[in-house]
């Protein structure tokens, strides 16, 4: 697509209608022959005589003219001068390339030549010095001289796979397949491709990382030359660099991560505070949320395992979950609370291969399996066996139902302990049958 601003410049400065017929349809076949989808022209309030001529040349053109004027309102020129057209300084290589080719105000070329210098585009393509006398006279020229080959070459971009749209998005990418809506999103990339970049500041500072995917508010603001990193919502993976193959769904999701790699962050502030880590999984509003280089962690559930710092393959399950591990490995806790710190019968917080599993269940060594809940008045029975009232009324006991077939043959080393016709018995090894409670 090919813009061509054409200012607010009319006969008044020694360019005719006549002459800018002519030249905007050799313009227009050059524009097609070097493979442009469009060519826009922008009156931008010029003189009846100028306007009749762009219209007779979209009438006649090879390629496609719009009259801005007829697609906008009549604040359009402004908005379009200072914002659609404007081309900053040293950026020469665009999704879409466009050139001002002349504007009065400072440090543009001025209308009809005199002070000012020219936009560093218009050098580039036109072939024109900050010293030529008439800068609508020599522009026209230099346009109508232009080869296909030449257009092409300055004012198609590198990758013909961009898509751009905000300030300075893409500004300067030319790797391939990459797509930046927003504020400087993408502004740094460069060589990357693959990368989906939405929103203000979204992957502001990325330069040859790809296939990245940031949606939100500086989400992957500061990253650099990470991979296959998906972060959605504001300030998601904010300070990742070059980690790779990391998801942060939420605000603030894996806010300060930096190299770490395959962590997967779904929820508000979950891995909030993780920067070196790896393998993680925290599922769950604030899961794992002060957890900074543990390897390994599985957390699914509110504040699931939210004190664990630095320990590593540690599993909590359920509503603050594992959340009394501080710095313990190879700790398994299912259920709400199980794990939990709380100030009463705190766990140590690094223990060591201990499982906790039911309601507020807690252990307060390593090594060890609890199953139930953590006071008498919570503390449930284990039944193993047919459903029913096994318990007796009781609480925290353990009832074990009839064998519904008994062993006959011997273990192979140890024993069997079983029940039989509410007997408990004993099986060992030399087939010696004991009882060791009656009925």
């Amino acid at each position: 697509v090919v813009l061509l601003d054409l200012g607010r410049n009319d006969e008044t400065f020694g360019y005719t209608a006549a002459d800018l017929r002519t030249n905007l349809n050799s313009l227009a076949a050059t524009v097609t022959a070097a493979g442009a989808a469009t060519f826009f022209v922008g009156p931008h309030a010029v003189t009846a005589p100028w306007l009749s001529a762009i219209y007779d040349a979209a009438d006649t053109a090879a390629a496609p003219l719009l009259d801005l004027f007829d697609r906008f309102t009549t604040a359009a020129p402004g908005l379009l001068s200072d914002g659609l057209h404007w081309n900053p300084a040293g950026q020469a290589a665009k999704a879409h390339a466009w050139v001002d080719l002349f504007d009065a105000r400072p440090g543009k070329a001025a209308a009809g030549g005199g002070g000012g210098a020219l936009d560093p585009d218009l050098t580039t393509i036109a072939g024109l010095t900050a010293t030529t006398d008439n800068v609508i006279q020599s522009v026209a020229s230099s346009w109508a001289s232009r080869t296909p080959s030449q257009v092409k070459a300055t004012m198609t971009p590198a990758a013909s796979t961009l898509t751009a749209f905000g300030h300075q998005a893409l500004n300067v990418a030319t790797g391939a397949n990459n797509t930046g809506f927003g504020y400087q999103a993408g502004k740094a990339f460069t060589t990357g491709a693959n990368n989906t970049a939405v929103g203000y500041g979204a992957q502001q500072g990325a330069t040859t990382g790809s296939s990245n995917v940031a949606v939100g508010y500086r989400t992957q603001f500061s990253m650099t030359t990470g991979s296959f990193n998906v972060g959605m919502g504001d300030d998601a993976q904010v300070l990742l660099t070059s980690g790779v193959g990391n998801v942060a769904i939420g605000r603030q999701a894996q806010n300060v991560l930096t190299t770490g790699e395959y962590n997967v962050g779904l929820g508000l502030q979950s891995q909030l505070n993780l920067t070196i880590g790896h393998f993680n999984m925290g599922i769950g509003l604030q899961a794992q949320q002060l957890l900074t280089g543990g390897s390994n962690n599985v957390a699914i559930g509110y504040q699931a395992q939210a004190d664990t710092t630095t320990g590593s393959d540690n599993v909590g399950i359920g509503f603050r979950g594992g959340r009394g591990i501080t710095t313990g490995t190879k700790n398994t806790s299912i259920g709400a609370d199980a794990g939990y710190t709380d100030g009463v019968t705190a766990s140590t917080g690094n223990t060591l291969n201990a499982t906790t599993i039911g309601y507020r269940a807690q252990a307060l060594a390593s090594n060890v399996c609890v199953i139930g809940a953590r006071t008498a008045l919570d503390r449930v029975s284990l039944c193993l066996g047919n459903y029913g009232d096994q318990t007796g009324g009781g609480r925290g006991v353990f009832s074990l139902s009839d064998a519904s077939v008994v062993p006959t043959t011997n273990p192979t080393g140890g024993g069997v302990l079983y029940a039989e016709a509410g007997a408990l018995k004993w099986r060992g090894s030399a087939g010696t049958v004991s009882v060791i409670a009656a009925a």
